[in-house]
């Protein structure tokens, strides 16, 4: 029998795309929203604040319940349930850009930078959804946010009713081949087990057409490199020691396989060709093209 981390790297069936209303669908409330006796939430906000990584809580009803793997039903970043609660997801939406001290907006329009010029364009993982309104806000006419996570969801779709958001996994979309000619990922691969991360850069190869574009934004290794506190300043400013701070006090269980991947060689295995790579602190982006099929 597969163990939980097993099971969630097996192959998986494509999930079937479907129309929902996520502004208006009301979401079964979870145990951050109030569910459950105060004692007991107590304990598990407790338990989350300290890092422990402990398995959410998903309600039988919740959309997608039936196909969401098991590395997406624990909590990470120290966050109670994860972002499963209404609760949670809005409070997502505030903390972490005032964590990152507004620097996500400037990573935001550069990705949509590079991608204005595209038909349609896919925001994997969107979260909240605001690549996905950036992408908008950058003339792309046609933007889908993809995110496995109803009530982050509901969020974005309240947010930017301009987008067309869906729920699903990255490395089984269910979109067409080559439906797109843009996509973006924002801080997602390095929540990845590694494999899934592979997959899901095969998934965006897919639906991707040839000389589409692929604009990736993850945490930078820098404000991790092992070198003395005055030289992260140097680096990068005071600001760096924040991140660095942010960096070593966030759960993040998969954060050391990002940065062990070589992007060039790891989008090359997949069929793109590297464009940029830009390290700084505290982003890397990547910026890579679907190669044409020869012949």
């Amino acid at each position: 029998m597969l163990d939980a981390h097993q099971a969630s790297l097996a192959p998986r069936p494509t999930v079937a795309l479907t129309t929902i209303d996520w502004a208006g669908t009301p979401l079964p409330a979870t145990w951050p929203d109030g569910a459950g006796p105060w004692r007991a939430r107590l304990r598990r906000f407790a338990a989350a604040l300290a890092g422990a990584g402990n398995a959410v809580a998903v309600p039988d009803n919740l959309p997608g319940r039936s196909w969401l793997p098991a590395y997406l039903l624990r909590e990470f970043h120290r966050m109670p349930n994860g972002y499963y609660s209404a609760t949670q997801a809005r409070g997502y939406e505030r903390g972490f850009e005032w964590a990152m001290l507004g620097r996500m907006r400037e990573a935001r329009l550069r990705s949509a930078a590079r991608l204005r010029g595209a038909r349609r364009a896919l925001d994997v993982g969107c979260g909240t959804g605001r690549l996905a309104g950036a992408l908008r806000e950058a003339g792309v006419p046609d933007v889908v946010g993809l995110d496995p996570c109803p009530y982050l969801l509901q969020v974005a779709a309240r947010r930017f009713p301009g987008v067309r958001f869906v729920q699903g996994l990255g490395e089984a979309t269910g979109f067409p081949e080559r439906a797109f000619d843009g996509a973006a990922a924002c801080f997602v691969f390095h929540e990845l087990p590694s494999a899934i991360a592979d997959r899901m850069l095969g998934e965006l190869h897919r639906v991707l057409a040839p000389g589409g574009l692929l604009a990736i934004t993850e945490p930078s290794p820098e404000q991790l490199h092992p070198g003395s506190l005055l030289s992260l300043v140097r680096r990068g400013g005071l600001s760096a020691l924040w991140f660095r701070a942010l960096a070593l006090l966030a759960r993040e269980p998969y954060i050391a396989d990002w940065h062990a991947k070589e992007p060039a060689s790891w989008l090359a295995r997949a069929g793109f060709d590297l464009v940029e790579d830009e390290t700084e602190i505290p982003f890397r982006f990547l910026l890579a093209r679907r190669r044409a099929p020869i012949g």
